[in-house]
């Protein structure tokens, strides 16, 4: 390993002929100690190449989850790495991390790579019109800079919201105090849904963002246009009578 890797990302008090005779080890024994060391002390790097790569990744992702993802990736680097290739470790390191990250957040919001990327290609997209304009982008203008047709967009977007509805059934079952046991019925969702179908304007858009987007009650306020104080009043009120019906069908959590 370099000096200047080295300097960047192995913690204070490691001495660079210490590192290289870690990595010298574990290359030619692939002893647990050395590899062990070497996971301990790359951890820097792994923090780094996640908060560089945040940006985008959806905040419904736990900090922890991304660190387990990434430390996954970072122990497949160490154990496939090759002194001989024709690359840095970090560069090679990073993008294992990147890959595991992904395929971790895929999996846990079961959806495809390709939809997860054109949902961070949004994102980004979105941030930078905040950023130089000040303002949202519209439905053209995403489309158009990721280089795909209004329809196709439009297409990943419905399939995306699909996605993020039924999460948030899930989480809104949990939020009124239904069993977890209970959540595997299928009929239990069945019935959520309808109740939740025939909930004001006003209740579907707060319980989306606090329950589906982890938004606070103040950013759903803001978001939705409704004050803070009747925000706080429309969603409890929503909370407490789904959890009376579904208390009314025998799914309440003392069943």
């Amino acid at each position: 390993m370099g000096k200047d890797y080295y300097k960047e990302y192995v913690p204070y008090g490691i001495t660079h002929a210490e590192y290289q005779k870690t990595w010298a080890s574990y290359c030619a024994n692939r002893d647990l100690e050395s590899r062990n060391r070497l996971i301990l002390w790359n951890q820097r790097l792994l923090r780094f190449t996640i908060a560089f790569y945040m940006s985008g990744i959806p905040k419904e992702v736990p900090y922890e989850d991304l660190l387990g993802y990434g430390q996954i990736g970072l122990i497949e680097a160490l154990e496939r790495y090759d002194p001989q290739m024709d690359t840095e470790f970090s560069t090679y390191a990073v993008l294992k991390i990147r890959s595991y990250i992904d395929d971790g957040i895929c999996q846990s919001m079961g959806i495809s790579r390709r939809l997860y990327y054109r949902l961070r290609q949004e994102e980004g997209i979105r941030e930078q019109f905040k950023n130089t304009l000040g303002r949202e982008p519209t439905d053209e203008e995403i489309a158009f800079h990721a280089g795909i047709s209004l329809e196709m967009f439009r297409a990943y977007r419905r399939k995306a919201i699909a996605v993020m509805q039924g999460a948030s059934l899930t989480d809104t079952a949990y939020r009124i105090g239904i069993p977890e046991s209970t959540l595997t019925h299928k009929e239990m969702i069945r019935e959520l849904k309808t109740l939740v179908g025939r909930l004001s304007g006003e209740e579907k858009a707060l319980l989306q963002h606090v329950i589906g987007q982890g938004d606070s009650i103040r950013k759903a306020s803001r978001e939705t246009g409704i004050s803070r104080y009747r925000a706080g009043r429309i969603y409890k009120a929503a909370i407490a009578n789904l959890r009376k019906q579904m208390d009314k069908k025998g799914l309440s959590p003392g069943d």
